[in-house]
């Protein structure tokens, strides 16, 4: 680990909270579910490529890589619990991909590519949250279709061509007010709009932002002809030098974005993908760090452990049990539970230039993880003790100069729990 200076000393406390990763009887159910699959798809003559579970919570998206395969088709099975609503899709996959996109059915679904390499999966929880599995296998000839391999979890088929975004959107108006709403119900202590013409369908607002955590939210609204399930507004946020502060290029009708600052700054937000002549609505917001987040690692730290806290839906309480902190490179940090809590780790990039952070937690019987791509700079992992003493915290960062802060807090003890 790095020698970076650890400002103050961790502290022991128990904290109250609801966010736990349990390897019950839903989890046990769902790895057997896996295995039908992989047995299932094996003796269709499938070779497993890529067999792997993510954690995910609710409205979270991931990216996982599909290794490439020397058959000709790959077939990816996505498996969730059956009170999960999830999406996936191959990244470079049209809307007129009708094997390439697709949508749950009782928490499965399916994708298949033929004659091209699939590259990178997205996946989306829509709804719920809880452990995914996700395999991919290659194949030649015929592959059982996922309903026939679960038949309790109905018929799981290959879909009809989705649109890029739901056909039942809100009006734009509507989705700029539950911007403001819903910022204000997540705890907004700022909240504000400004509006512009797009006569070119791009364009830029200038906002200044106060030291904290923020959430702009950009809405095409006077769409006159235009059609709304076509609209797909990008944007990005600039501070005076240049500085690209936040983006959202994905395929949704509204941009959102997300930066953290430190100073007051002016910063300018550019958009493309709105109408010609439409009403673009930037809606901003300001959040508070949350008070129990330590100090230990500095502003920078803290208020992208906040935000990860924030769009995790992930509360925290009291002072954590361990605080940590490393350089570049994947660190281990053994961690000793009381053999029946539940605990949340926290970690966010504290200084340099980042390029990514994966956070895990790993146990006996438990594996938590969250690491989203290149873009990353904090993530939040849950889990429960179920009687093991010993745990091990990776934290795996990437960049130029970087360091890192690390905190787990106890948020609660498990059902059934014994010492």
């Amino acid at each position: 680990m790095s020698s970076w200076p650890l400002r103050t000393a961790f502290a022991a406390s128990f904290a109250l909270g609801v966010l736990v990763v349990s390897r019950g009887q839903a989890r046990a159910d769902l790895l057997e579910d896996r295995d039908r699959v992989v047995s299932a798809f094996g003796r269709a003559g499938g070779e497993v490529v890529f067999s792997g579970t993510r954690f995910l919570f609710d409205d979270e998206s991931v990216q996982v890589a599909v290794p490439p395969s020397n058959a000709p088709c790959v077939r990816v099975a996505v498996i969730g619990s059956r009170g999960t609503t999830l999406r996936a899709r191959f990244a470079d996959a049209g809307p007129e991909d009708r094997e390439g996109r697709a949508t749950s059915h009782a928490g499965a679904l399916q994708l298949t590519r033929c004659g091209a390499p699939a590259g990178r999966l997205v996946v989306v929880n829509e709804s719920g949250s809880g452990a995914v599995e996700i395999l991919a296998v290659g194949y030649r000839g015929a592959m059982p279709a996922l309903g026939v391999v679960l038949p309790e979890r109905g018929q799981v088929e290959v879909r009809a061509p989705e649109l890029p975004m739901p056909m039942n959107l809100a009006a734009p108006e509507r989705r700029a007010q539950a911007a403001r709403e819903s910022a204000l119900r997540e705890g907004a202590t700022d909240v504000g709009e400004v509006r512009g013409r797009a006569p070119a369908g791009t364009g830029q607002a200038e906002v200044t932002l106060a030291p904290g955590c923020h959430r702009v939210t950009v809405v095409a609204t006077a769409l006159g002809a235009a059609d709304p399930t076509r609209i797909d507004v990008d944007a990005e946020m600039r501070d005076e030098n240049g500085v690209i502060l936040a983006r959202d290029k994905s395929d949704a009708p509204d941009a959102r974005l997300e930066p953290c600052t430190t100073t007051r700054k002016a910063v300018t937000v550019s958009f493309v993908g709105a109408p010609e002549g439409s009403v673009v609505v930037v809606a901003t917001a300001r959040f508070e760090v949350a008070s129990a987040l330590p100090a230990a690692f500095g502003d920078d730290a803290r208020l992208r452990m906040d935000r990860a806290l924030r769009k995790r839906a992930a509360k925290i309480d009291g002072a954590p049990v361990l605080l940590a902190q490393g350089g570049a490179g994947l660190a281990r940090v053994p961690f000793e539970t009381d053999r029946v809590g539940c605990y949340l780790a926290v970690a966010g990039i504290a200084d340099g230039t980042p390029h990514g952070l994966g956070l895990r937690a790993r146990l006996a019987g438990v594996d938590a993880e969250d690491e989203r791509g290149s873009a990353d700079d904090a993530g939040v992992v849950a889990f429960c003790a179920h009687g093991e003493r010993r745990a091990v915290v990776e934290v795996e960062a990437r960049g130029t100069g970087v360091h890192w802060g690390l905190a787990v807090f106890r948020t609660s003890e498990h059902a059934g729990a014994r010492r």
